[in-house]
């Protein structure tokens, strides 16, 4: 993941705690390029080193999963029947 953080109009760069980080990957649902703040980042990486997977959820409520390489992967979902 690439550090970033909020910038104003000026350009300037501000720190602290509205920094956030790149993970350079796109909602498969509407493409919103998808940010980890710096607080949820050592959650998602806690989650990455145990399960090998973790969920990020996009604005439009949309959870892209993705692999320790930052790769979306895809979840199937087996079809149950609720008789």
């Amino acid at each position: 993941m690439k550090k970033k953080s909020k910038s104003d109009n000026s350009g300037e760069r501000r720190t602290g705690p509205g920094e956030v980080y790149d993970t350079e990957v796109h909602c498969t649902r509407c493409g919103t390029r998808l940010y980890v703040s710096k607080d949820a980042a050592t959650l998602v990486l806690a989650s990455l080193r145990s399960t090998g997977v973790a969920g990020l959820v996009c604005l439009c409520g949309h959870t892209e999963f993705i692999d320790a390489a930052l790769r979306p992967v895809v979840v199937r979902m087996k079809n149950r029947r609720h008789d």
